[in-house]
């Protein structure tokens, strides 16, 4: 998705933020959002429109913020302007801190000429920036940060064989050498006077301290996070379904809605081989409920064709052999505009990691080593 992008001017009269749109508004149903413009800085927004309904730009006071994605803990409350003050009035780490939301963020203050990138708690709506030479430009694809010409786009060779043996790039790599992804967590400032670039964490998994709980109670607490977590990212008036796999991620998230709204018509869906154990016990858990599902098979003449596209769309940065459900997606949207899926659920909760991972200590390189085998001095421990 390509979200917010933008860069520092090299000079007033520079205009090439054109060049970084043609890049990413590259689908009929993308929405571009107003351009900013002034003499240091420019920057613009493309989104589907489902979470933001308009297109007009967020300036107030000489200060723009543009979000790609939504935050869960103020409901109606528009996002830029929640950002927008938390920063005036100098309590955006501690804002950032405590909440809850799937995004990333820029703001750009013309007055002190500065510009803020923010990354959401764990990283999971990705934003990459480029720094050389006292350039800089924020995409949320790369394909965007190309599109400059300034921009160097050596191909960092050293990624080939981490990419080949895990099948993806690890911590804030891409396939370029001076382009990297924000990491999680993070509040990164560029100083356009001073040509600094700055970054630092807002939260830390450390925060979460250690807890002398019982085992079934830390069982039932469990529960009732995951309810209210799933309560405050669905919201019935809305087209929401979800990718139904046989696994217990998104199998508790169907049970957490149902729990929530009984009477809930949705739709799910299930991609796999006919009679796979996915679909299988997919087609069990609807039973239960009022929900619509549909079944999508592989066969040799979909598998493959569809995903090489799908190389570009992602950069590069995503194995052929990890875009299942890709195939679909032309009937799915037609049939949801949010999906809720259980990525990273066994990072949490699941049971995946139970059996290579001792789940009472922290991670440190040595037992990440079973994950990232020899690549494992890449990670930020």
């Amino acid at each position: 998705m390509p979200g917010i992008y933008g860069y520092v001017k090299t000079n007033a009269q520079d205009n090439k933020l054109v060049y970084m749109t043609e890049k990413l508004f590259y689908n009929k149903n993308f929405v571009k959002d107003e351009d900013f413009n002034d003499d240091e800085f420019q920057a613009s927004h493309i989104h589907l429109g489902n979470m933001k309904k308009d297109n007009k730009s967020f300036v107030r006071n000489g200060v723009y913020v543009s979000v790609e994605g939504e935050q869960y803990d103020y409901k109606y409350c528009n996002f830029e302007e929640l950002i927008y003050n938390s920063y005036i009035r100098g309590n955006l780490e501690d804002f950032l801190n405590k909440l809850d939301g799937y995004f990333n963020a820029v703001i750009y203050d013309s007055k002190i000429k500065k510009v803020f990138l923010i990354s959401d708690r764990y990283g999971m709506r990705m934003l990459y920036y480029y720094y050389k030479d006292g350039n800089f430009a924020f995409s949320g694809e790369v394909k965007g940060l190309l599109g400059l010409d300034f921009v160097e786009s050596t191909i960092d060779e050293s990624q080939i064989n981490c990419f080949l043996d895990l099948g993806y790039l690890l911590e804030d790599n891409t396939w370029h050498k001076y382009i990297k992804l924000i990491r999680p967590a993070t509040l990164m400032e560029f100083d356009i006077i001073g040509k600094s670039l700055t970054q630092k964490y807002y939260w830390k998994w450390s925060e979460i301290k250690p807890q002398n709980i019982a085992f079934c109670k830390a069982v039932d607490t469990l529960g009732e996070l995951f309810i209210e977590a799933v309560r405050k990212r669905f919201d019935p008036s809305e087209r929401i379904g979800i990718s139904l796999s046989g696994g217990l991620d998104s199998r508790a998230i169907l049970a957490a809605i149902n729990k929530l709204y009984p009477d809930y018509e949705g739709y799910a869906y299930t991609f796999g081989i006919p009679g796979c154990d996915d679909i299988t016990i997919a087609k069990q858990c609807i039973t239960i409920t009022k929900w619509r599902h549909e079944e999508f098979h592989f066969t040799s003449n979909n598998w493959l064709v569809p995903r090489i596209e799908k190389v570009w769309l992602t950069d590069g940065m995503l194995s052929i052999m990890h875009m299942h459900g890709g195939e679909f997606l032309d009937t799915v949207s037609q049939n949801v505009n949010f999906n809720l899926n259980g990525y990273a659920g066994d990072v949490i909760a699941g049971g995946g990691w139970f059996d290579r991972l001792p789940t009472d200590k922290r991670a440190t390189k040595l037992n990440l080593r079973s994950f990232y085998k020899q690549y494992v001095y890449r990670c930020y421990i």
